[in-house]
């Protein structure tokens, strides 16, 4: 086991992204299962939760809550896993996490299943990184979320959607700039708006209300 402190970005900004993320692949694949990322603002009280998957295997989830994040990975190609035994006896040392349990305890998140794991709380102000032994971060499902931009995105995701894809307009989506139909056009000319408008305003993404 790994354990190391990352500059990442606040879980502020990695909550922007995900969520740009989320509505990215909602405008670029009307499909559900098609897309990578998704993004639930009602996961529950006061708490949100993204999640990305490849469609190979792999998996990761995050839980913003409060100024505190924690999400978890899973790489199936990585042999060796981390042990919830393990997370607990090391994160319960070193921050207590009000959403700790809540996360290792929920059966959506396949916590059997866990290559990394990390946590941010505003007392701390660092992220805290478990990992197991050998974990590729170059595989990892939070490239995107942790450090990618506009040009990173668009990319990847025309390698994945097999179209092109502006990276002017996804810059946009990365600024929060609200959904207008011309946007999401400029983005898939085969998107459905008023699909795309319901589903980025159940996410939180602003929208064009007239």
């Amino acid at each position: 086991m790994h354990l190391a402190y990352l500059p990442y970005p606040p879980p502020e900004e990695v909550e922007r992204r995900a969520l740009a993320l989320a509505v990215l692949d909602a405008v670029l694949s009307p499909e559900w299962e098609d897309r990578c990322f998704s993004f639930d603002r009602g996961w529950s009280a006061g708490t949100r939760m993204a999640s990305a998957r490849n469609g190979s295997g792999d998996e990761a989830f995050m839980l913003f809550s409060q100024g505190e994040c924690i999400f978890k990975e899973f790489l199936h190609e990585v042999p060796q896993r981390l042990l919830v035994s393990e997370v607990r006896a090391t994160a319960g040392a070193a921050d207590q996490m009000p959403l700790l349990e809540e996360f290792l305890a929920e059966p959506a998140f396949s916590m059997q299943l866990l290559t990394e794991l990390g946590w941010y709380t505003p007392r701390a102000r660092h992220w805290v990184v478990m990992s197991s032994a050998g974990a590729p971060t170059e595989d990892s499902l939070f490239r995107l979320l942790f450090q990618g931009d506009g040009p990173q995105y668009a990319a990847w995701a025309s390698d994945l959607f097999e179209r092109p894809v502006r990276e002017d307009v996804v810059e946009l989506v990365f600024q929060g700039v609200p959904l207008t139909p011309f946007l999401v056009q400029g983005l898939n000319p085969d998107a459905d708006w008023h699909s795309v408008h319901a589903e980025a305003a159940e996410m939180g993404y602003p929208v064009q209300t007239t």
